[in-house]
This record gives C-alpha cells, structure tokens and sequence, in this order.
C-alpha cells in the first residue's frame, strides 16, 4: 500500500492515495504540524522511516468549527512499532543530531524507505545494554511519534491515545512478538523514548522513568527512556 508514497509531497498531495493508508496520511499531517513546522526538528521530506512501513498508526479527530457536519481534521497520532527494533539501547550523554546537509538532500523513494530488509531478531546470547528496568533480553515494543496539534493540546488527546495504543497491543500478541512465540514472545513490556518535556504526559500514561536509560540528544533534544508493562491477553 505504500508503493505510491512520495516523500517529496505533503501528505494531503500524495497521488492516488489508497484508502488503506489514509490514517497513516493523517498520522504524517500531524507530525509534519508538530515535528517539523513547530519544533523544526527534521525535514518531513526524511522524518517518515523504515519503522513506520511496519508499524501500527493511530490518530486522533476533533469535529471542524464552522464546517460541515460531521467533517473532521486529524489532532493527534501515536505510532506502535513491534518486536525487534532497529537500534539498540541509546548510551548516555549520546547525540544523534540532524546533519545539516539533510535539509537540502532529495526526498529518498518509497522502496528506499519502506521495502528494506527488516531489523534482526537477536542471535543466542546476544543481549542489548541492560539497564535499570530491561535485563537486555526480553522483547518490547516501542511507542513514539505522540503529537498532538497545539490548539488541542490540555484535553486529554494524548492520554487517549497512549491507552487506545496499549489496549490494541494487550490484544495483539503475535504482532507485537514480531512473530515470535514463547519466551522469546512479547511479554507486555513497552518502552518509549521520550522527550524531556514530554515526561509528564508519559508519566500519565502509566510510565516510568529508567535511570539507566536517560540522557542523550536527539535533533537538539534531551531525551530519555521509560517503560510500562502491560498485562497481555486482556
């Protein structure tokens, strides 16, 4: 459904958009408002990644004032990736910034984007940095990209999502486990890579501070680690 994804026009241009990926559109109408035009943190042009192809969209809808009835914009959007990630835990004190030449590089294809070869499942003993609450083992899925439009922020719009988030994964095992089963599946542990000022509305959402996990930049941002385990199967 992504095929015809191009990273060079807004997401409300893309041609010939398939319905199948419409909330994803919404989700990146969103992000680019808040990510890229607000905080100015990446290009759009090459803040949509990998991840995002396999990943779980949601979005959050508010009525239109003065529009037609039953006419609604996209407020707020989370994402979900599942079991195995990319990237390991980051090191303290870490900075990942933008490079400055990203903001006058060429949009990259959708191939490029999203039809690369999926991240590893760790090989036997392998382990990623443990921390103060992962043994550096057991899988976790990720929540990211939580933003929500200013003007709708202080409504409980990201709260809604984070649980609306946690909710579907209770219910979606196999998915969240990357495949996996047994104990290499998923066990309801979630991590997010939050943003310093963003602490708060994690904390809201059922999460907690690693104290082994904190302390790296990312585009100019002081970021850290929390986590929350939810109960599966519910």
């Amino acid at each position: 459904h992504l095929t015809t994804y191009n990273a060079s026009l807004p997401s409300t241009a893309q041609t010939n958009p398939l319905p199948q990926i419409q909330t994803f559109l919404d989700a990146l109408s969103v992000r680019k408002s808040v990510f890229c035009d607000e905080i100015k943190a990446v290009p759009m042009e090459h803040h949509v990644d990998a991840d995002d192809g396999r990943s779980v969209h949601w979005c959050a809808y508010a009525s239109v004032e003065d529009g037609k009835e039953g006419e609604m914009i996209p407020v707020g959007t989370i994402r979900l990736i599942p079991w195995p990630h990319y990237e390991k835990h980051p090191e303290p004190g870490s900075h990942f910034e933008v490079p400055a030449q990203l903001w006058t590089t060429p949009a990259r294809s959708a191939e490029e984007i999203f039809f690369v070869a999926p991240p590893e499942f760790p090989g036997e003993g392998e382990k990623d940095k443990a921390t103060e609450m992962h043994d550096g083992v057991e899988a976790y899925i990720k929540l990211g990209r939580l933003c929500v439009l200013k003007e709708y922020r202080g409504r409980g719009v990201a709260n809604r999502l984070i649980e609306t988030a946690c909710a579907w994964a209770r219910g979606n095992v196999e998915f969240c486990s990357g495949g996996k089963d047994g104990e290499e599946g998923w066990k309801g542990l979630v991590l997010v890579h939050a943003q310093v000022g963003a602490r708060g509305t994690w904390e809201r959402g059922g999460f907690e501070v690693d104290e082994g996990l904190e302390g790296w930049m990312e585009a100019g941002i002081e970021h850290l680690g929390m986590w929350r385990r939810v109960v599966v199967g519910e």
